[in-house]
C-alpha cells in the first residue's frame, strides 16, 4: 500500500483568511485523554453513594514539531491570533476534520549552524495545544 503525504490544513470558516496548508506537519503527538466528569451524589436511603456522570471533557490535541521558515512561523502566529475571536477548522494528515480553537502556541527559536530549508541561522521548535469543539468527520467521530 502506498501513502501520499497529506498536510495538516487550517481553514477559516468565515472565509476571510486564506486556507493554510502546513509546509511540514507536526512530528509528535501527546496522548489524547478521553474522559468524562464523575461525582458521587447523596443517597436517599441506606445504599451508599450514587455515582453521577457529567459531561465529557473536551478532546485536546498537543502536537510538537519544527518550523524552518519565518513565513511558516508568521502564518502559525496569525492562526493562533485568529482563535482569540473565533473557531477555525482543522483537517489533519489523516483527513479527519475538526472545529477547533488553538489554546496554546509555544515557540522556541533555536540557533543552528545553518537552516538549509529556511535559509536562516535558526529554526523554531513548537508545541501547539488544540481544543476540539466539534468532530466533523474521521477519527474521534464516534466520541
Amino acid at each position: 500500500m502506498t501513502y501520499t503525504r497529506l498536510p495538516n490544513i487550517f481553514t477559516d470558516p468565515a472565509g476571510v483568511k486564506a486556507t493554510y496548508h502546513w509546509t511540514i506537519n507536526h512530528s509528535t503527538e501527546e496522548e489524547v485523554q478521553n474522559s468524562r466528569q464523575m461525582a458521587d451524589g447523596a443517597t436517599t436511603s441506606d445504599i451508599g453513594l450514587v455515582p453521577q456522570q457529567g459531561a465529557p471533557y473536551p478532546l485536546v490535541f498537543q502536537w510538537k514539531g519544527t518550523l524552518f521558515s519565518e513565513t511558516d512561523k508568521t502564518s502559525m502566529d496569525s492562526w493562533y491570533a485568529l482563535c482569540e475571536n473565533q473557531s477555525i477548522y482543522l483537517t489533519d494528515f489523516t483527513g479527519s476534520e475538526y472545529e477547533i480553537i488553538i489554546t496554546d502556541w509555544n515557540v522556541l527559536r533555536k540557533p543552528v549552524a545553518w537552516n538549509k530549508r529556511g535559509a536562516i541561522p535558526w529554526l523554531y521548535e513548537y508545541t501547539i495545544t488544540i481544543r476540539v469543539l466539534k468532530v466533523l468527520s474521521g477519527d474521534w467521530s464516534s466520541v
